[in-house]
């Protein structure tokens, strides 16, 4: 046997590419589209349904993850109880998640048992009864969590933040309060169900060992006949976005002893051939651990534990945005010190070295992003939302990879310019 030798650095390697699996797109018998990812080692699957039935468009706070999550809660079959100790028994796994435009529950099942999980599953989503007690039990609860949460100076600022870049009008820029958690009833759930879950507004994300006979479960449970109560196609709501002409905000509380800190700018969408750049150039300046704000502000001055920047995507736009907790006395030498590095990518060329660094950071995180069935079906999915496919992840890949320090400070120069909004919430 060799004797390992820790003196001597392991080779390393380049990353050259990602293997993509393309989804295989079939339709059930109903035409609900089935994005597939047939690839793994395991008997494992999952099974995600989307409805377009995110925040985006609901009429009133709170309806749209709230209809999600009570699902689970008790249908026309099965007490919520009862569903769990099936799926436990099946050894399955199930959960809602809600964003900006859609609404999915996502089930990991064993093959063995798919099918059976399946059926529970269907029950959830065409037979919910949303029943009272639940309901203001997930409530309550979620409103005591809401009530912490708007007195952490981080919830106020992002909360402000948002309101600012979109307006208070813009599901992106609006916010619940408390009174929104008293009011809501069975019957706004209900009417929101009834309205966007359908299998006219589904899609189904699948991935794993998957077998003819459990695509023909799929077809038979799901694709069999039009569901739901309506069968009308919903289309996207257009809102105005309304940002605010102030663009400074400070909002000060007694009792903190951090401020926090939020400077954005909108910034091209996801479609637009600058956003691979801008994305390396993101990384540069707060993307990841080694980054310029965090060697700054952290490593150097000693004014926050952390500090990242990141670029947000919503349905109808795309924001920058740097985000930090310093000590209340520090907030304006942090906020002076982000205005400097992004100056700075505006003034000096990104050197060689860094750039290395950032790409491997990059290439490696994608191989990460995509190893695997289920990864791969999620990373597809992000995309799919708009209206792209894996192609967004092949170009973004060669840009990294080929991408030149004056491209870095063109790019720099051309969307980090003017003013930008910037917030702080604490002392």
């Amino acid at each position: 046997m060799t004797k390992l030798n820790r003196t001597i650095q392991p080779d390393y390697h380049t990353i050259e590419g990602v293997k993509f699996i393309n989804p295989e797109i079939r339709q059930l018998d109903n035409g609900i589209p089935v994005y597939s990812i047939n690839a793994g080692t395991q008997e494992v699957v999952k099974i995600s349904i989307y409805f377009k039935a995110g925040f985006w468009f609901q009429k009133r706070a709170l309806v749209a993850t709230t209809a999600n999550y009570m699902l689970k809660e008790g249908t026309a079959n099965l007490t919520s109880a009862e569903i769990a100790e099936k799926f436990d028994f099946y050894g399955s796994f199930t959960g809602p998640e809600t964003d900006s435009e859609y609404a999915s529950y996502n089930m990991f099942a064993l093959n063995k048992n798919f099918e059976a999980s399946l059926e529970i599953l269907n029950d959830m989503l065409q037979n919910p009864t949303f029943p009272e007690k639940e309901l203001r039990t997930y409530l309550q609860k979620k409103k005591q969590q809401f009530i912490v949460d708007s007195e952490k100076v981080e919830t106020m600022a992002r909360k402000a933040l948002k309101r600012m870049l979109y307006g208070k009008n813009h599901p992106a820029g609006f916010s619940a309060e408390a009174d929104d958690f008293d009011t809501l009833t069975v019957d706004h759930l209900k009417d929101f169900y009834a309205k966007y879950y359908n299998s006219k507004n589904a899609v189904i994300f699948l991935s794993g060992r998957i077998t003819d006979e459990m695509f023909a479960s799929v077809n038979k449970i799901f694709g069999s006949n039009h569901w739901g109560k309506t069968h009308e196609t919903v289309s996207n709501f257009k809102y105005n976005i309304e940002s605010e002409k102030e663009t400074k905000a400070l909002i000060l509380t007694e009792n903190s002893v951090q401020s926090s800190v939020r400077i954005a700018k909108f910034m091209p969408t996801k479609q637009h051939p600058d956003y691979a750049g801008l994305m390396v150039l993101n990384t540069v300046l707060g993307g990841y651990f080694g980054s310029r704000l965090m060697k700054n502000i952290r490593e150097d001055k000693g004014y926050t534990y952390g500090i990242y920047s990141f670029l947000a995507d919503n349905p109808d736009s795309s924001y920058w945005a740097a985000s930090t907790e310093v000590g209340a006395e520090y907030r304006a030498l942090a906020i002076d010190e982000i205005y400097k590095e992004i100056e700075l990518l505006k003034k000096e060329e990104v050197s060689g070295e860094e750039l290395t660094m950032v790409r491997n950071y990059i290439l490696g995180s994608a191989v990460r992003k995509f190893d695997g069935p289920f990864n791969l079906i999620e990373a597809y999915r992000n995309v799919y939302e708009f209206g792209m496919d894996f192609d967004y992840y092949k170009n973004m890949i060669e840009t990294v990879k080929a991408i030149k320090p004056q491209t870095l400070i063109s790019l720099a120069n051309t969307y980090f310019t003017g003013s930008f909004y910037e917030v702080a919430a604490g002392k």
